[in-house]
């Protein structure tokens, strides 16, 4: 099964073929985009996309959102009282998306991705 995905700075989609159509993913209430938002939530726990935003007004010092735009960087995030480098959010994302076709399309395995690449 392929799937593509559009990793956004600011919100992620992707779709799935199915009969050779592309079919977006939902990421709840209808949904076809999920917000590329992270929040630390305990040791080694992240929250992803509208649960991280739902959190984000408890503690913002436990959120991150465009962390895309840092990929590469050495310079970690300290959110949770930990250091976070920005692939590790943009893991949490993609992880969260891969969850959800399993979820979502009965046979999903295996999988092959088609990630976009950023314009800049």
């Amino acid at each position: 099964m392929w799937i593509g995905i559009d990793s956004g700075t600011c919100y992620s989609s992707a779709a799935y073929l199915k009969e050779g159509k592309p079919v977006p993913l939902s990421f709840g209430a209808n949904l076809t985009s999920l917000p590329s938002s992270v929040y630390v939530n305990g040791k080694d726990k992240l929250l992803v996309g509208d649960a991280a935003e739902r959190k984000f007004r408890v503690n913002p010092s436990c959120y991150q959102r465009e962390f895309k735009r840092d990929l590469g960087s050495k310079t970690p995030y300290r959110r949770g009282g930990e250091s976070w480098l920005p692939e590790q959010f943009v893991l949490a994302v993609l992880k969260r998306i891969k969850n959800e076709v399993e979820t979502q399309v009965a046979d999903a395995t295996p999988l092959s991705a088609v990630i976009t690449v950023p314009a800049n």
